[in-house]
């Protein structure tokens, strides 16, 4: 099975490797055997594009006002 493994041990599909190889964004260093491992360079286009990447913003967390509970007490049923 052929896969690519960054330096943070992180797998990168084939698939997505292929296509950064097709755009011009990695290069693969074929001085070293397959089997060996070969290391892929980040391209001059590749860094531009990593310094214009950002992640996409995560959506905010609904947050819910919570009433004192001394409050709850005053507004609840009386005796």
């Amino acid at each position: 099975m052929i896969k690519a493994v960054d330096k943070d041990r992180s797998t990168v599909n084939m698939a997505t490797l292929n296509s950064l190889i097709k755009h011009g964004l990695v290069a693969v260093d074929t001085t070293t055997s397959l089997y060996a491992g070969q290391r892929l360079l980040v391209t001059t286009d590749g860094t531009r594009a990593l310094a214009a990447y950002k992640p996409p913003a995560t959506a905010p967390t609904q947050t819910t006002a919570l009433t004192p509970l001394s409050t709850q007490r005053a507004t609840g049923r009386t005796r």
